[in-house]
């Protein structure tokens, strides 16, 4: 079993208002996690009206099928979210690997 564990950082150009970046983000994590069964949280620059970062965790058993899922997930985020992705920071790990860290 594989986990992918991305960190996406999103660029909300011309918005002024945190508590609307805030309302946009909520809403796209919704989305994400009914349609692609992940966890998505926002893990950075709650205050900054401009930018956004979420993190994400999904499981999948070989990491082409992690990559494949994380890379719809980012054409997704392109095709349905006010925001752009400007970087992606991937990390896809055995579980195992993972388990043998605690």
């Amino acid at each position: 079993m594989e986990i992918g564990a991305p960190k996406i950082i999103l660029d909300f150009y011309g918005n002024d208002s945190a508590a609307r970046k805030k309302s946009l983000l909520k809403d796209l994590m919704a989305d994400l996690q009914r349609k692609y069964s992940v966890v998505a949280k926002e893990v950075e620059d709650f205050a900054d009206p401009e930018r956004g970062v979420i993190g994400l965790t999904t499981l999948g058993s070989t990491t082409d099928q992690v990559k494949s899922q994380l890379r719809a997930i980012l054409d997704y985020i392109d095709d349905n979210s006010p925001a752009r992705v400007i970087a992606e920071f991937v990390n896809v790990r055995p579980f195992d690997e993972l388990e043998r860290s605690f």
